[in-house]
């Protein structure tokens, strides 16, 4: 067994020293070169699902009677209605990834009010991410997106429970089980 931070292989893992630093070296340009998280090339990502749980931020942002504010998307993983979110970059605050969230898929400033909700989420398509439901509000309206007294019949399914939760003024804590391949 190798001891963590050892220059030696694990004979278990199936890669030789050569191999585990050439890897490492290969990561650590792609950090250099600002490519980590969220701008890892998509393949990395696909392959580090199973190796780590990535942090991602789900965005929480109430109006005056409640309603949530929801953006649409349509893309290979999902179609429909969905918290706006993304991953949490290297060296990010919980605020600093809202903040760029916010602007990125708003375009308004973000401010952080609190975690309300947290989810590990093992079976997501393409990645295992650890989402951290952020409450907190904007500094103008939304560029993007629509306010929601109620849960709309496309809202993304995995994220009915934040819906329910919020709506009901409950801390959101859901732990799904990795579905079998």
């Amino acid at each position: 067994m190798t001891v963590r931070g050892s220059e030696h292989a694990d004979p278990d893992a199936g890669l030789s020293s050569a191999a585990i630093a050439a890897l490492a070296g290969q990561l650590r340009q792609l950090a250099v070169e600002g490519r980590g998280i969220p701008h890892l090339p998509a393949p990395i990502l696909a392959a580090l699902r199973d190796l780590a749980p990535i942090v991602v931020v789900e965005l929480c942002i109430v109006d005056a009677q409640g309603a949530v504010l929801l953006t649409w998307r349509d893309d290979e993983h999902w179609r429909g209605w969905h918290f706006p979110g993304g991953f949490m970059g290297p060296g990010e605050s919980v605020a600093e990834a809202c903040a760029r969230v916010a602007q990125r898929e708003l375009g308004a400033a973000f401010v952080l009010g609190g975690v309300v909700g947290v989810e590990s989420w093992p079976s997501h398509p393409f990645a295992s991410p650890v989402a951290l439901l952020c409450r907190g509000t904007l500094d103008g309206p939304p560029s993007d997106g629509r306010f929601f007294a109620e849960v709309p019949a496309d809202l993304i399914v995995e994220q009915r429970a934040y819906f329910a939760s919020l709506a009901a003024g409950r801390l959101v804590i859901a732990d799904r089980m990795r579905e079998a391949p």
